[in-house]
């Protein structure tokens, strides 16, 4: 650990803090369902460009069932719905029982957002099983570099209760500090705040260097538009080989007045790194820099298998109950769950057909409404009931009815899908469909097929028992079965409601 240094007016200031608040994505509403014990957890995360233009966009998913100490990677699907619009989605299995760490990194092509594992018991240096992935950073970028120690070849962070760790790469053996005569090196990892009171004029650094008399390694802050840069506290720092970790309590820079609110309004850090070269106070040079990471630590996404309480849902209803054909119903009904879980089945039962409502917002455990407006229902009387799933538990209001007036009244209304049914629908473990012959794929909520089925041209129809191509059982949710008979699709919407 170094410490000293004073108050000073540099121009070569912090490495990369200018650059801190460039564009880079977000994440918000991190949701998984319930986890039953042996069974699938859905995950659904929110990914934002919030400066700049939209850019193409992926998201990957990383879940740990052994404490953290390793990490499946798995890529997450956007769901291209309405309400879901900037939403991607994934599953994955779960154990009998123990605790199960997950968490979402997503990728605009330039930089990231990304939350990380959680290093409960501060080990320093941290392990590449506690750290999550900063930037892309390709190897051989540097710009005019002094030596291959200013190639930058990757960047980590991570953190804890009290600490931000880093970890930056070079193209190199080792980190030196300074060259006869000249030049000294100096290497940074930025901090910002997109909620900063004065914008982009701050930044902080921990940096590690030895520029003898003017700049030694700690916690810098720098003002980009007069270069004034202050030396504001230590850090720990440990060469290893091309490996450099960087790590300081979090609060030496989130509780000075320039940082801003914290916990700010997302609960992210804009973080990336940087290596200069110093010559004198009007001749450096910076060499090779990442791009900035949204890095999210306020809490790793976890759960217990088998912990869950029962979602509830109430006020359902349908405006109007009465109308004349072509009349705009509207289904609404209340989802509170204190667990803050998503329903892997969000859905109005109505006769044979079951509708999926798009939810008000996604903080569950805020209580959310969800709603759908639907209209084509035949007269009659049309039975109706809501239904909701999940993960563990299903929950459903009692059976009611709306009428459509018009003589001839019917009692229930048929099918629209002439051409492929299933009974029951929704359905537990098993439905039958019937169709017209041909091939069904059979599609999850977020259009990647997890079955295909043979259509026999018979009126017994087809059986399906819930499971997937590998005889996997699928987990409770919305399914689209798509039958294409002689160049045509027909489509019907399916709700499992059980494992």
């Amino acid at each position: 650990m170094h410490t000293g240094g004073a108050t000073l007016r540099l121009r070569i200031g912090l490495v990369l803090l200018p650059a801190l608040l460039s564009a880079a994505p977000e994440l918000a509403n991190v949701f998984h369902s319930a986890p039953r014990p042996g069974g699938w957890v859905v995950v659904h995360a929110d990914v934002y460009d919030t400066i700049g233009p939209p850019s193409p966009r992926t998201a990957k998913l990383f879940y740990s069932t052994d404490n953290q100490n390793s990490w499946t990677e798995l890529d997450m699907v956007p769901i291209h719905r309405p309400c879901y619009e900037s939403t991607f989605a994934t599953s994955f299995p779960v154990p009998g029982s123990g605790a199960v760490y997950f968490y979402v990194r997503a990728d605009d092509t330039t930089s990231f957002a990304s939350q990380s594992p959680y290093n409960a018991g501060d080990i320093w240096p941290p392990p590449d099983n506690l750290l999550a992935k900063l930037a892309n950073e390709p190897t051989g970028d540097a710009i005019n570099p002094e030596g291959p120690w200013e190639d930058l070849t990757s960047a980590y962070v991570g953190y804890s209760r009290d600490y931000l760790y880093t970890l930056i790469t070079n193209n190199y053996n080792s980190w030196p500090l300074y060259q006869f005569p000249v030049p000294w090196f100096i290497y940074t990892v930025g901090v910002g705040s997109r909620q900063m009171p004065h914008g982009d004029t701050f930044g902080f650094g921990l940096t590690h260097a030895n520029v003898v008399g003017l700049f030694t390694t700690g916690l810098g802050i720098r003002n980009r538009y007069t270069n004034e840069f202050s030396r504001i506290g230590d850090i720990d720092y440990l060469a290893q080989g091309n490996r450099l970790y960087m790590r300081c309590p979090t609060a030496e820079f989130t509780s000075r007045p320039e940082f801003g609110p914290w916990p700010n309004r997302n609960g992210a850090l804009q973080v990336g790194a940087g290596i200069a070269s110093f010559f004198t106070l009007i001749n450096w040079n910076v060499t090779d820099v990442t791009d900035t990471c949204s890095f999210y630590c306020l809490g790793t996404p976890s759960f217990q298998v088998g912990s869950n309480h029962a979602p509830v849902i109430s006020y359902g209803r349908v405006v109007p109950s009465v109308g004349p054909p072509g009349t705009e119903f509207l289904f609404q009904v209340r989802y509170d769950d204190q667990d803050s879980n998503l329903p892997v089945l969000h859905a109005v039962a109505v006769d044979a057909e079951t509708l999926e409502l798009n939810p008000s917002h996604r903080r569950y455990g805020d209580g959310v409404v969800f709603s759908r407006r639907q209209t084509g229902f035949a007269a009659g009387y049309h039975r109706f009931q809501f239904v909701f799933d999940d993960g563990m538990n299903r929950v459903t209001t009692a059976l009611d009815s709306f009428r459509v007036t018009g003589v001839g009244v019917e009692e229930n209304r048929a099918s629209t899908n002439a051409a492929l049914q299933a009974a029951p629908n929704p359905f537990n473990r098993r439905t039958r469909l019937f169709g017209i012959g041909g091939r069904i794929a059979i599609r999850n909520s977020i259009g990647r097929i997890v079955r295909r089925i043979l259509m026999p041209k018979e009126p017994a129809g087809v059986a399906w028992d819930g499971r997937d191509d590998q005889g996997q059982a699928l987990p409770a949710g919305i399914y689209f079965a798509d039958l294409s008979p002689d160049g045509f699709a027909h489509r019907l919407q399916l709700a499992k409601l059980g494992q």
